[in-house]
């Protein structure tokens, strides 16, 4: 019997390995970070106590980790083909003991766990600048 979580890296696995199987190159991405609440609220706080956004935390790295421990661990400890890349978003979003909502004074959500254009380009840009490389973005 299968556990939600060997399930959750059964399908998982199966999936990345069938679309590699017929794809040149296949972008995974691990879990991105969720926030605690909605990005405007955690602006609002921040904002009317220090003034500024540069950079704003939104949640704990370690509860981050620990809510997407399976998925996590399966990705570190799993042989994916050589076309396979995996891409951590967690270095785009994390520090080494929390996860940001604003980043530079530019917000990285939509809302608690939609990431904005912003956000979405941190992951992009890295994507389009090693797409002829086999380097791994973990």
């Amino acid at each position: 019997m299968l556990t939600n979580g060997s399930y959750t890296e059964s399908v998982t696995g199966s999936a990345i390995h069938k679309l590699a199987s017929s794809k040149r190159r296949v972008y995974v991405l691990y879990p991105i970070p969720e926030l605690p609440s909605h990005v405007t609220k955690l602006i609002d706080s921040e904002l009317s106590v220090n003034g500024d956004l540069v950079s704003i935390e939104g949640t704990e790295r370690s509860w981050f980790e620990k809510r997407n421990e399976v998925i996590i661990n399966h990705f570190k400890s799993t042989d994916y083909p050589d076309n396979v890349v995996l891409i951590n978003p967690a270095h785009y979003f994390c520090g080494s003991e929390a996860c940001f909502s604003t980043k530079g004074g530019r917000s990285l959500y939509f809302d608690d766990n939609h990431v904005s254009n912003y956000g979405a380009s941190l992951i992009a840009e890295d994507i389009i600048q090693n797409k002829n490389s086999h380097t791994l973005l973990q």
